[in-house]
């Protein structure tokens, strides 16, 4: 029933999506997709590769500290979590843009900064526990959890999918990679414009306070 109602919660479905969508995207790329994008079309040999994956996992480690340490600055200062995920957020749509553009290739920057501004995705996990009861924390980020990686699987495949299906129609699988990448830049701008769109009707919903007793 407690699993059920952090499904139903309208608090739930405010910060899941981006945070969902960009966790989703990173783990399928970090885990798998991005070497073979660094082979297919950046034209990287293998050691390269391995250099760009070890750029990738400090860029990783590096956003989670850095931008940890600076959310928690920042809220001593007023500014919320939710504000750092609309900021960062906008940066990382913006670096999946500039992965995609032809001829624009600086692999060594772009994909570390792409794991790095993908770690502020983590936030809603903190957000998401303070809105509930305490004791519903384990499960909100259970719940979070469930359809990140669920989604993360899920884009793993439909990547290699429209590889395949790119390859099958006479395409080189540079284009099915760019291919791909694009609906999961769509993907995560979804689940960015939706936070977005919360975020405003959140704060323009009005509470009137009850009259106090006499």
């Amino acid at each position: 029933r407690s699993v059920g109602a952090i499904f139903a919660s309208r608090a739930f479905w405010q910060i899941a999506p981006i945070t969902v969508s960009v966790q989703a995207v990173f783990l399928a790329y970090q885990t798998l997709w991005a070497a073979e994008w660094m082979r297919a079309v950046d034209g990287l040999g293998q050691g390269a590769v391995a250099e760009h994956l070890q750029a990738m996992a400090i860029g990783m480690i590096t956003g989670y500290a850095a931008i940890g340490l600076a959310t928690e600055r920042l809220a001593q200062r007023g500014v919320p979590p939710s504000r750092v995920i609309a900021v960062i957020g906008a940066l990382f749509l913006i670096n999946q843009a500039w992965i995609l553009i032809p001829g624009t290739a600086w692999p060594i920057v772009q994909w570390p900064l792409f794991v790095f501004l993908a770690t502020a995705s983590i936030l809603g996990y903190s957000i998401l526990s303070q809105a509930f009861p305490a004791e519903m924390a384990g499960r909100v980020n259970t719940a979070v959890n469930l359809l990140a990686f669920v989604a993360a699987f899920t884009i793993q495949a439909a990547v290699g999918w429209v590889v395949d299906a790119a390859v099958a129609q006479g395409s080189a699988p540079a284009d099915g990679h760019r291919l791909a990448f694009a609906a999961l830049f769509v993907f995560c701008l979804i689940g960015y414009g939706w936070f977005l769109a919360a975020e405003r009707s959140s704060r323009r919903r009005v509470v009137v306070p009850a009259p106090a007793d006499d």
